[in-house]
């Protein structure tokens, strides 16, 4: 929902469906229109700008801020870029965030 805290786990795995550990990794997301526009939240593990990474999985916090004025369907991508510098896409997809009609004070 628009304005909410949000918690949005991945889990990063290889094509065997094995756990791929993420030790000396950084991660990125992304929430934009589409795959070609300018984003509207961009995170990252490096600065601790809102992505924490531990074991297989990372973690993107979403603030208040990031969808207060959001309403309807977006795209989001995930990337990884690993201790050899390699760069991985491991998550694309829509994200829905629904118009709050309730504000808690």
């Amino acid at each position: 929902w628009s304005g909410d805290h949000k918690n949005i786990t991945f889990t990063v795995t290889d094509s065997a469906g094995a756990s791929v550990s993420l030790s000396g990794a950084s991660a990125y997301w992304v929430l934009a229109n589409d795959a070609k526009s300018a984003s509207f939240a961009r995170l990252t593990s490096d600065s601790g700008s809102g992505i924490t990474i531990s074991g297989c999985t990372f973690t993107v916090s979403l603030s208040p801020t990031h969808t207060a004025s959001l309403q309807g369907i977006y795209y989001h991508e995930a990337q990884i870029r690993d201790s050899a510098s390699d760069i991985s896409t491991v998550a694309v997809g829509t994200a829905v965030i629904n118009q709050d009609v309730t504000t808690a004070s």
